[in-house]
């Protein structure tokens, strides 16, 4: 299965496992499945990092980096195309990453581990 990362499951699997839900954890840790990650998700841990709203070890970004190669994650440019289907979507979520990531798993075909109630809404396949 093909997998996109939101932020706080990519965060929560290398820091705090135990706050997964057992079919995310099961699904991340699956090495048949294949992983991805935005470029988005960096920088808004990033972002959050740097105002002090991420206390988490994993804030630092190469850290972080260094995390996602170990679990074989591909990481997901950020193409103009993924910019003009994030800003076509239904303004159902202010979030521009999580719209961001939305984008990307429709033109890409994955499916998003998130926990977030809003993303869902989307013509988006879920799991958490």
């Amino acid at each position: 299965m093909d997998l996109l990362l939101d932020s706080h499951p990519m965060l929560w699997s290398m820091y705090e496992p135990e706050r997964l839900s057992p079919s995310v954890a099961s699904l991340i840790f699956d090495r048949t499945n294949r992983l991805f990650a935005s470029l988005g998700s960096i920088m808004d841990i990033s972002h959050k990092a740097a105002f002090h709203k991420l206390p988490l070890v994993g804030s630092n970004v190469y850290k972080l980096l260094e995390q996602l190669r170990k679990y074989d994650c591909t990481i997901l440019p950020i193409t103009q195309p993924d910019v003009l289907a994030a800003t076509a979507l239904p303004l159902i979520h202010g979030d521009p990453f999580d719209r961001l990531y939305i984008a990307q798993a429709q033109r890409h075909r994955l499916t998003i581990l998130t926990k977030d109630e809003h993303m869902k809404k989307y013509d988006v396949q879920t799991i958490w």
